[in-house]
């Protein structure tokens, strides 16, 4: 695979470092579509260090300065290569910027970028039929082409196959848990992915969570569970009950010697390294505080996750601030959801309500609807799909509907069987 594109000359790339440490609003609107990649040392430093900061109002300098020298200590550099660097990084803050120029250019870098990304994208989308979409993206595309240095070539296209390769990979698909779904997605959610799974309360949205992050889990995969309902304790409690196959009852009759004995089984044959539970009060946190997070992990950990489960996107912050529209912020959500998919390159499985005249569907044995999500104008196209948990109260057996699915098959039921005292959820085999 090629080398990532860097942003033009290093002298732009402080430029453009300037205007994200001085302006807000040029923070706010690039921090997340830009990467560390499209910079040169150190400016690729500062800018990851820039990331793992809150990217609002309250930005203070002396915490960044402080969080760059903490790392050059940690890395072991000389007093004088510290010095050096931490020079560099203050006349961030002293350098004049032409904001709107620098905001210019970015945009233009990153329509170059679009080119290779939409060069990228033309298998899966002739793989779903979308023959006329490539077409008539192929002329818009290849305006901006003919105008830069990345105009279409051969050689882009062998870019194409590669990454095809690398998308649909067994090694970075994730299992969905269900092996029909599974096969419907060529072997699993894909790297940049959002796929959105609706239930009534009380369905089983937060056991089908516990139930897919232990699966991947099982399957050496890294899982990072957010949870903005449940706490930390009682999810982890989840995960545990789920890979012993052990209801909460029967934990707690447990005599103290067996529970530690299962307590580090689990711990340090399965869960050690493999999963993170993130916990926010709801409506405390958004995409952009679950990016900080990811940020530091990678540079305290070297932590990166394989999948990221959501529990639950309508208890999410837009990163720009509410609109006072439940409609406006849950489009906004969506849009910070598949930025935090695409930066960390992962599947993102998060789940949400349907509006409430949709919650008797299951009792009368009819599958919950795409429309039937709540504000789905908004999040339906930033989807790669949107499912439905179909229990009637009080039974085990119900069915999962894949009802919008950009990738494929869409309108599949797929019979499911529930244990929610052991947080178990699975396909019944015909």
């Amino acid at each position: 695979m090629s080398e990532k594109p860097k942003l033009y000359s290093k002298e732009f790339q402080f430029q453009v470092l300037c205007a994200l440490v001085q302006d807000p609003l040029f923070r706010l609107d690039f921090l997340m579509l830009l990467s560390q990649e499209m910079f040169e040392p150190p400016y690729n430093l500062f800018f990851q260090v820039l990331q793992s900061l809150s990217p609002g109002e309250n930005f203070q300098p002396k915490q960044y300065l402080l969080e760059i020298t903490n790392y050059l200590v940690q890395v072991g550099l000389d007093d004088e290569k510290q010095r050096e660097i931490i020079l560099e990084a203050k006349r961030l803050f002293k350098e004049s910027v032409d904001v709107s120029y620098v905001k210019e250019r970015v945009i233009y870098f990153l329509k170059e970028v679009e080119v290779k990304s939409f060069l990228s994208e033309i298998p899966r989308l002739v793989m779903e039929g979308k023959v006329g979409f490539v077409l008539e993206k192929f002329e818009y595309i290849s305006s901006i082409g003919a105008s830069t240095s990345n105009a279409v070539s051969l050689g882009d296209l062998d870019l194409v196959r590669e990454e095809l390769i690398k998308r649909y990979s067994p090694s970075v698909l994730v299992s969905t848990g269900f092996p029909t779904l599974d096969n419907i997605f060529y072997g699993g959610f894909a790297p940049g992915e959002i796929h959105v799974v609706q239930a009534p309360p009380k369905a089983g949205k937060s056991a089908l969570g516990v139930n897919v992050g232990a699966i991947n889990v099982l399957l050496g995969k890294k899982v990072l569970h957010v949870t903005l309902e449940l706490t930390h304790y009682e999810v982890l409690m989840r995960y545990v009950q789920r890979i012993a196959s052990i209801s909460y009852t029967d934990i707690l009759k447990m005599e103290e010697d067996e529970w530690n004995l299962l307590k580090e089984r689990i711990y340090n044959q399965v869960l050690k390294d493999y999963l993170f539970v993130l916990y926010y009060p709801e409506k405390s946190a958004s995409a952009m505080e679950i990016h900080s997070w990811l940020t530091r992990q990678k540079v305290v950990r070297e932590w990166k996750p394989d999948f990221i489960i959501i529990d639950y996107d309508d208890c999410l912050l837009p990163s720009t601030g509410s609109k006072d529209s439940l409609y406006e912020d849950s489009g906004d959500i969506y849009s910070d959801l598949i930025k935090l998919a695409v930066k960390w390159d992962v599947p993102i499985l998060t789940f949400s309500q349907p509006v409430r005249d949709a919650w008797s569907k299951p009792d009368k044995g009819e599958p919950i609807e795409p429309n039937d999500l709540a504000h789905s104008a908004r999040k339906a196209h930033r989807s790669w799909s949107i499912s439905s948990l179909n229990f009637k109260t009080g039974s085990e057996e119900g069915f999962f509907y894949l009802g919008f699915n950009r990738r494929g098959k869409s309108g599949v039921r797929i019979p499911l069987k529930r244990k929610l005292e052991i947080m178990y959820m699975g396909e019944i085999q015909s």
